[in-house]
């Protein structure tokens, strides 16, 4: 079987190709008889994509499934497929040009059709219910950011203080907690968002008082401590020692409350995606939304959202009734 390098054809392509996409690509084409040398073939930001090794092996989730984010991010969340299929077309066309290779493999692939995940979101009365019955947890502060701030549980997570401007009452989005892969892996830092491009949040006053409450509970927790104290990323929400807290501690917590309130399939990520449609069906434009959840493009923030696009246009259509009650029927 003859290994190819094929990162120089990668970059002749117009896509770029991120770390998700690659590893699918070398597992399509080792499927199809082409050795792949895996170091030379995937692009830099491998260590955040989702993906794992295990005997020698690349595995990745499924790549012709629809994971929650956008297919045009950094981290390959979103719809794999299309995106592989046409930088490993080009890629490989590429390598035939050059001779590297007798034929393209990829060039008569058939493009599944994309199943697309169901959104949940809270309605009015959940969310009602789910804020009151959060107030007691440990955990309220970073919930309530992921719920009125659309964060991203890593984001939220990851928060510093130093990114909190309580005076402008602003919030930047720069960096987001994540776990390394391996077994037993450590928490760490990741500079920057999803998409690569930070982004400052405006934060409604109930919230900032959420937050200096949360700086004081810490400053409290900070001095009873003492040198046991561990919060070396200034981070805002820690646990009694100042460790970061574990996305899985808070899905416990979170799961706990959802279901005390009828919820029991409710995840985290459902706060996210009720903050966008109720930002949209309230009446802010698009790119604002786009903006704030920190997607690539409004089209995708549009496509992901479409069910609270149908009610826009429902509430347009009866402005507009409402002004021809007002000032044409009357005269």
């Amino acid at each position: 079987m003859k290994k190819i390098v094929l990162a120089p054809y990668i970059d002749q392509t117009d896509r770029w190709v991120n770390g998700c996409e690659s590893i699918s690509s070398v597992m399509l084409l080792q499927a199809v008889g082409i050795d792949i040398d895996p170091d030379t073939f995937i692009a830099r930001d491998l260590p955040h994509a989702p993906y794992w090794e295990q005997d020698g092996k690349l595995y990745c989730p499924d790549p012709w499934q629809v994971y929650p984010g956008d297919p045009h991010d950094h981290t390959g969340y979103g719809c794999y497929a299309p995106c592989i299929v046409r930088a490993l077309n080009s890629a490989l066309e590429q390598a035939v040009k050059a001779q590297t290779l007798q034929r393209n493999p990829a060039k008569y692939a058939k493009i599944p059709a994309v199943r697309v995940k169901e959104i949940h979101t809270f309605t009015i009365q959940e969310i009602a219910d789910f804020v009151d019955a959060a107030q007691d947890s440990p955990y309220y502060a970073p919930l309530m950011c992921c719920l009125f701030l659309g964060l991203r549980e890593g984001e939220a997570l990851g928060l510093a203080w130093e990114h909190v401007n309580f005076e402008n009452g602003k919030v930047l989005i720069c960096q987001q907690l994540q776990k390394e892969k391996s077994k037993g892996g450590k928490f760490y830092i990741q500079e920057g968002t999803k998409n690569g491009q930070n982004r400052a949040l405006d934060v409604p006053d109930f919230l900032l008082e959420i937050l200096k409450d949360e700086k004081q509970h810490q400053l409290l927790a900070h001095l009873s401590a003492g040198p046991a104290w561990q919060n070396v990323w200034g981070l805002c929400f820690t646990d009694a020692l100042g460790q970061c807290i574990n996305p899985h501690t808070l899905w416990v917590n979170f799961k706990r409350i959802a279901a005390s309130i009828g919820l029991p399939d409710a995840r985290v990520h459902d706060l996210r995606h009720t903050n966008a449609t109720l930002a949209l069906v309230n009446g802010d434009d698009l790119k604002t939304v786009q903006a704030n959840l920190g997607h690539a493009t409004a089209a995708f923030t549009l496509q992901r959202y479409v069910h609270a696009s149908e009610a826009m246009k429902r509430a347009s259509a009866n402005r507009m009734q409402q002004f021809f009650d007002d000032n044409v029927k009357k005269a």
